[in-house]
């Protein structure tokens, strides 16, 4: 007997019975008898559809290109709405890339899909910052030592790229990645943020307030998010740039796991000196100490706070003698070019006939 689950008139809808045993599903030209089914077992039964992509984002920095499913209405969606789903696939950060046409025109997040007269099955193109080639590749991974390695060396934009490692390893579960990048002195209720070059404005896109909670939630990272709580409880309290918790992104994406384990703790009660706090107020009493030991470090300096080391929150905005970037006016440099070239563009740059 052989199994025949795919007729011709399934094929022209893209919809076909499938069968399956043990988890396996059986093709159409297999025999029974020789896969070991014999007469009494059950097997199972299974509607399935083809789903075609709408759009593909070619990803220049590990040479991949990723499907994006969602439906798409290329005359009312946005670019900002394009570059959350290449998030919501990929785990990349909003902040960390940018999205070309074929014909290398940036599209920019307030302009509508076919102002770029893109179709259907199209593909765009993601660079990502140039130098971070190795650094995300790593990160997408899991490689913990080789994430540590490749950061720059430059203190404001090791804080991003440690920022940014968070919410990959959210968005993936890498345990051990997450770990350790808690322990350089990030938090996972801060939202990522922008790169340092691009402080000077808001950010265009509300993804850009999006935490590593919030990405864990999403995606139903249950260990993940025990690390970020026993980390600093308060992280279940945060919001992202749509004032969602972390379990109201889990809800509304039915994570359940997740939902029944931040509700449980988002309703618990810490221990604070010798009272019993609800964690909402305790948040709130948190919020206030940390930003009065970063005044009293800032008019009194190290001999007076309890800071003793670099804060680790940060402002929103640029600092004097910062390089900015202005779309459209700069030079992006966001190109995915890989840190080599940079070195020896640079090595070029500075040699002298």
């Amino acid at each position: 007997m052989k199994i025949l689950s795919r007729g011709t008139e399934w094929r022209r809808d893209r919809k076909y019975v499938v069968l399956s045993y043990q988890g396996a599903d059986l093709d159409d030209e297999w025999i029974l008898g020789d896969i070991g089914i014999q007469a009494g077992i059950t097997l199972r039964c299974g509607f399935r559809e083809e789903v075609t992509p709408k759009l593909y984002a070619y990803c220049a920095y590990n040479d991949e290109t990723v499907e994006i499913l969602e439906e798409i209405d290329l005359s009312k969606h946005t670019v900002a709405n394009l570059r959350t789903m290449i998030t919501r696939r990929t785990g990349l950060p909003v902040t960390t890339f940018r999205v070309i046409t074929k014909d290398k025109r940036e599209m920019f997040d307030d302009n509508l899909l076919d102002k770029y007269d893109i179709e259907l099955q199209d593909t765009v193109r993601v660079e990502t910052w140039d130098g971070w080639n190795e650094f995300l590749k790593a990160a997408m991974i899991g490689q913990t030592a080789q994430v540590m390695y490749h950061m720059s060396q430059e203190d404001s934009i090791n804080k991003f790229q440690a920022r940014v490692a968070l919410f990959i390893a959210a968005h993936h579960g890498h345990m051990d990645l997450a770990s350790s990048i808690l322990r350089l002195g990030v938090r996972s209720d801060e939202a990522v943020g922008d790169h340092p070059i691009r402080e000077w404005c808001q950010s265009s896109h509300v993804d850009a307030y999006r935490t590593p909670v919030h990405e864990g939630a999403e995606h139903g990272q249950l260990s993940i998010l025990r690390i970020f709580v026993f980390n600093n409880i308060c992280c279940v309290t945060c919001k992202d740039g749509n004032g969602l918790t972390g379990l109201n992104v889990a809800l509304r994406k039915q994570q359940r796991e997740v939902a029944l384990y931040l509700l449980t703790k988002q309703w618990s009660n810490v221990q604070f000196s010798a009272l019993s706090l609800p964690l909402t107020i305790y948040s709130q009493i948190r919020k206030w100490c940390d930003k009065a030991k970063e005044k009293v470090l800032l008019i009194y300096g190290p001999s007076r706070s309890t800071i003793k080391e670099k804060k680790v929150t940060r402002k929103n905005g640029a600092r004097a003698g910062q390089t900015v970037h202005v779309d459209g006016y700069t030079d992006s440099m966001m190109n995915s070019n890989p840190k080599s070239r940079l070195v020896d563009h640079r090595c070029r740059s500075f040699s002298f006939p």
